[in-house]
């Protein structure tokens, strides 16, 4: 329900509150990483890579408290990420983060 309500607001034109809802969701829903990956992908989306960004690390800060099958998953999506954005050094670079965390 949350991702088509930022859908139609995004459809709409409206991406500063498409934005706004998918902050909302994410909070009312910490552990769905699929609607986390959706926000970071929407964001990047609008050329605010920071903020993308910045919705992966929140999942990584708080890794340890999400399901164990989907901790591998934030790292993939993340080095994925920043492939696309920053390039294959960044990526790399969280590649050895993400073994140092184990």
């Amino acid at each position: 329900i949350w991702y088509e309500y930022t859908t139609w607001h995004a459809g709409n034109g409206d991406h500063a509150r498409a934005s706004e809802v998918f902050t909302k969701a994410c909070s009312a829903l910490p552990a769905c990483t699929m609607l986390h990956f959706a926000a970071a992908d929407f964001e990047a989306a609008q050329d605010k890579i920071e903020e993308a960004k910045a919705i992966y690390e929140g999942l990584l800060s708080r890794i340890d408290k999400l399901e164990p099958n989907t901790q591998g998953q934030i790292w993939i999506q993340y080095m994925r990420f920043l492939r696309r954005t920053e390039g294959a050094s960044a990526s790399r670079k969280l590649f050895l983060r993400a073994r140092k965390s184990e």
